[in-house]
């Protein structure tokens, strides 16, 4: 599998790894087909999720009960979706057309922190809005 993001879940005990088990086009591509979910404390492999369609990117949601995955590696525009996955049963909960990329979960708490207006964030602290996502990431800048 050509190289990938790594997710943890929000308490860092699980790791969640795209795999393609059996399948050398989707490994080839960077398409996962299941994704491995890996207790950080033993190494240990504790579920295979597969995936309903193949996705070249795979998130947690905070509490690890289910998976957001995109892929946008693909000319099949009914696979070219971002999907929310169960886990562990891979069944697919929800569809939206279009593609995500660089996915990530946080959880509303978390969200609701960092969306504060950038007036009441200490000065070593900047909002930082991405034209392309409405998804807003704090950037701790030394010497401001």
């Amino acid at each position: 599998m050509p190289r990938q993001r790594l997710h943890l879940s929000a308490d860092g005990a699980r790791l969640f790894v795209r795999t393609a088990p059996g399948d050398a086009e989707a490994r080839a591509t960077g398409q996962g087909t299941a994704v491995a979910v890996i207790d950080t404390t033993t190494l240990q492999q504790v579920a295979e999720v597969p995936l309903p369609a193949a996705a070249y990117d795979a998130a947690p949601a905070p509490d690890g009960s289910a998976l957001l995955t995109s892929n946008t590696n693909t000319q099949d525009a009914l696979a070219a979706a971002t999907r929310l996955v169960d886990v562990p049963s891979g069944r697919e909960l929800a569809r939206w057309p279009g593609l995500l990329v660089g996915l990530e979960a946080w959880s509303a708490s978390r969200l609701a922190t960092i969306a504060s207006p950038a007036t009441t964030l200490g000065r070593a602290q900047s909002v930082r809005r991405w034209p392309a996502t409405p998804a807003v990431s704090v950037a701790r800048r030394e010497g401001e």
